[in-house]
């Protein structure tokens, strides 16, 4: 599956309309990105093929949305960027669906400079831990649960 999703990677960042990322440096992680297509098909193929090109046009899209921001922060830290590279991006930006979707909330109140990953980290902290602190005692209620009705 994970050979498959290589092509079908290059072939959808090359048609898509209003795409500015090709992937060239992340084909070898696209294992990884294979798995969360596979996992949830229970190993059927063509699902995890059809959920595995759906998943790849959104992260390419993600990532291309999020490149100018990756390619402001590279530049403060140092990196030296080609002048005919329009943007410094990777697939990794546009796998993390989280900072995705708060950049898209925020962005009309801070815009889309380096300093707006801190907000975005800054609020995912925040919702891990009020998660955790809401569902802190749940394994206890489950187990108790499990208990009373073996009785």
């Amino acid at each position: 599956m994970a050979l498959l999703v290589v092509p079908i990677s290059l072939i959808l960042a090359v048609i898509m309309p209003g795409n500015i990322l090709l992937p060239y440096s992340d084909l070898g992680g696209l294992v990884f990105y294979a798995i969360l297509a596979v996992a949830p098909s229970k190993g059927n193929i063509v699902r995890g093929l059809l959920s595995g090109t759906i998943q790849m046009a959104l992260i390419i899209y993600m990532a291309g949305v999020m490149s100018p921001i990756v390619t402001e922060a590279a530049r403060i830290v140092g990196f030296a960027i080609p002048a005919e590279a329009l943007y410094v991006s990777s697939l990794d930006a546009g796998s993390n669906t989280i900072h995705w979707v708060i950049s898209m909330l925020l962005a009309p109140f801070y815009g889309k400079g380096p300093m707006s990953w801190l907000y975005f980290d800054i609020i995912f902290i925040i919702g891990f831990f009020a998660c955790w602190w809401f569902l802190r005692n749940e394994p206890k209620r489950i187990s108790a649960t499990k208990i009373e009705a073996k009785k």
